[in-house]
């Protein structure tokens, strides 16, 4: 009957859900990932990760407003050993003026993945800026590398009134 029938899609449902389940716990135990432990935040690695974190950001804007960021607080951490890296995940508040909320600080979550000298991070929601300040750090940043590259050419022009007509060019072959 169309009852019984209903009542054997329902059992295999849920059998292939606890398959699913038995499989992806037993598979992540397999290969070495554990859950993670919570950690005091100002354990020296801790501070150590929340420090690459503001280091990597203040590095990624062109126009330069991320390095306004700084570390305020880490205000909740855990470890834990995954399959290939040490993974440290963090709460972290990082303080700026031009956020765009406006709020002096904001809390951001991230995770540092470690393998001896490689470092990595990943976060989850990055920082957004005021639109009206970042046109403003992109101008200083456009006039920046105006004057970079005229004080390069400059020195070049000025290297070669330096040098001796008559002296032979080492790259010339």
């Amino acid at each position: 009957s169309k009852c019984c029938l209903n009542a054997k899609e329902e059992m295999a449902s849920f059998f292939v859900g606890v398959v699913l389940l038995v499989c992806f716990f037993s598979c992540r135990e397999c290969v070495g990932a554990s859950p993670p432990k919570e950690c005091s935040p100002y354990e020296a690695d801790i501070v150590r990760d929340a420090n690459f974190v503001v280091k990597e950001l203040q590095e990624l804007s062109d126009c330069g407003i991320y390095r306004t960021l700084t570390l305020h607080n880490v205000t909740k951490a855990s470890r834990a050993e995954g399959v290939y890296h040490s993974n440290t995940f963090m709460t972290m508040e990082l303080a700026s003026p031009w956020f765009k909320s406006m709020e002096p600080v904001e809390s951001f979550d991230v995770m540092v993945m470690r393998e001896e000298d490689d470092v990595s991070f990943g976060i989850d929601d990055f920082p957004v800026m005021d639109d009206d300040a970042i046109e403003r750090f992109q101008g200083e940043a456009i006039e920046r590398r105006k004057w970079q590259r005229k004080r390069f050419f400059d020195d070049l022009l000025r290297d070669d009134d330096d040098d001796d007509p008559m002296e032979e060019d080492p790259w010339i072959l």
